[in-house]
């Protein structure tokens, strides 16, 4: 009789542990993605100082590209860092500078398709969690075979929740993180 109690205030507690860790771990991984940018950014700067014939190019077409990219990094500024880039690129379109561009822009789809994903998987466990709620003060109108059914239904749809969180960090951890430009390389 006790079963539905058991399982539908067990399955709201692990959601909103595994929904808190999970924030965390977004959180996280979203900040290092910025500053993985962020970084981007700063190789295309350093290639400017390493290379005083790239830097006139670029100075010729427009002479506030670059400050324009050094303020954008000052502020950690994803769009307008993006958008320098992109006009750096158009006035200097060397095959490296449009390959970093090009991951570039890669990594802000990576940042975007895991934030989308986050806020899914998290509005599907809250969703859970409500659910998984409502029976409690209804334990009264069911029999024990829809007790049974209720259970099971809520350990399923928690069960799924837990490995979406799982699948989402797994797949942002595996992701390649390693591809560089060859300005930047050592």
């Amino acid at each position: 009789m006790n079963i539905i109690y058991y399982t539908f205030s067990t399955i709201p507690q692990v959601l909103a542990a595994s929904i808190a860790l999970f924030g965390v771990f977004c959180l996280y991984k979203i900040q290092d993605y910025n500053n993985q940018l962020k970084g981007w950014a700063g190789a295309y700067l350093l290639e400017f100082e390493r290379s005083p014939i790239n830097k006139k190019k670029v100075m010729d077409k427009d002479p506030r590209l670059i400050s324009r990219l050094s303020k954008a990094v000052e502020k950690t500024h994803i769009p307008d860092i993006q958008e320098a880039l992109e006009d750096i690129v158009k006035a200097l379109p060397t095959d490296s500078f449009k390959i970093g561009l090009e991951i570039f822009n890669e990594k802000i789809a990576k940042r975007k398709s895991l934030a989308n994903s986050a806020k899914s998987c998290i509005v599907f466990s809250v969703i859970v969690i409500i659910l998984s709620l409502i029976p409690l003060p209804l334990n009264n109108y069911f029999c024990e075979c829809t007790e049974i059914f209720l259970s099971y239904v809520g350990i399923i749809l928690a069960i799924i929740s837990l490995i979406w969180i799982g699948r989402i960090i797994f797949v942002s951890l595996t992701l390649d993180e390693n591809r560089t430009p060859k300005f930047y390389k050592k």
